[in-house]
């Protein structure tokens, strides 16, 4: 950035891609600071500087202060806007970047190092852009945090934030939940909830371990399998999963054995499994032939046969499966069953 911007002046990224300057939403009155999408037919707002401060006038000016801050000036208001860093170093130079990320730093330069003073990032308005963070900053202790404009011509704080709070709180799920305030009833209505349960999220219970909602503990092994470890699996950690019981008899015979003795590996039906993760399509529109192929794979896991797409064959560990009693495909785990 030069020296100083004025209004009618912009910055535009490394790569055109972003762009700051001067605007008014929707032709408001007041004037902002902001960094835009540039090129787009529509002007989308990602970040405001001056939010709870317009502008009226049309001597406003960005500039870099003598004190290495970036500050926003009015003839008629000093100071309306600044990074409010208290800098210390002398003999240093102080640069301002709009990256093509969108994000607006405030660089020193001495000697052979450039040091981040400030950067836009860490202090969103309503849009949270690829690569920017919510939560806490360790280095400053202040919470980074999204909240809505009060309406479109008005960037100022509206009634809706996103940020993440403590464990300890009345929400520690990691949720993000939809609320309705109920001004007749004085109260919060939860409207919407995502993840609705944890099976919803991915993987809970660990490779061939399948998940369901209602049942506790909500994670089981498959049969043939037991926990990978069952210290861990008690106390409801159950990410590591499941491991077979016993080999597979292909693993166990002699690549010489004939194909008779080498098929007494069985196949479990399961129905009202949602399909796991990384299954590999075969072209065969035949049931049998889809499982006399991972028959005579050793390294086959698991087959499926569905109407209308077709076979489905797993050689990796079985990944992300839930239990829908809607689902209607049906897997078969290969493996050897013993009674127990």
């Amino acid at each position: 950035m030069n020296e100083q911007v004025v209004d009618g002046q912009t910055i535009v990224s490394a790569g055109g891609i972003f762009e700051l300057g001067f605007f008014s939403p929707n032709r408001s009155k007041g004037r902002y600071v902001g960094i835009w999408y540039k090129g787009l037919p529509t002007e989308k707002i990602a970040w405001v500087a001056n939010r709870e401060r317009p502008l009226i006038g049309s001597n406003e000016v960005l500039m870099i202060e003598s004190d290495g801050n970036l500050v926003l000036v009015d003839h008629d208001m000093p100071v309306v806007w600044s990074t409010q860093l208290s800098l210390t170093s002398n003999n240093t130079i102080i640069k301002v970047v709009l990256t093509d990320e969108g994000n607006l730093v405030l660089r020193e330069n001495k000697l052979n190092e450039s040091v981040v003073l400030w950067e836009s990032f860490n202090h969103p308005s309503d849009a949270l852009l690829p690569r920017m963070k919510i939560g806490l900053n360790t280095r400053t202790g202040e919470q980074i945090i999204v909240t809505s404009w009060k309406d479109d011509t008005n960037p100022s704080l509206g009634s809706f934030t996103i940020a993440t709070v403590g464990s300890s709180g009345t929400y520690s799920s990691g949720a993000i939940i939809q609320m309705d305030w109920d001004a007749e009833n004085n109260k919060w209505l939860k409207m919407q909830v995502v993840p609705k349960g944890q099976c919803d999220l991915y993987n809970t219970c660990g490779p061939f371990g399948s998940c369901k909602n209602n049942d506790s503990p909500i994670c089981k092994c498959f049969k043939g399998y037991e926990p990978k470890s069952m210290s861990e699996w008690n106390k409801g950690n159950w990410i590591s999963g499941c491991v077979r019981r016993a080999k597979f008899q292909c693993e166990e015979t002699s690549p010489n054995s004939d194909d008779d003795e080498r098929k007494r590996d069985v196949f479990l039906p399961v129905s009202g499994l949602k399909l796991p993760d990384f299954s590999h399509y075969l072209l065969t529109w035949d049931k049998m032939e889809c499982q006399d192929s991972c028959l005579e794979n050793c390294s086959c896991l698991a087959y499926a046969y569905v109407d209308g797409i077709g076979c489905m064959i797993w050689g990796k560990d079985l990944i992300d499966l839930q239990e829908l009693p809607w689902w209607r495909a049906t897997i078969h785990s290969a493996g050897t069953f013993p009674t127990w």
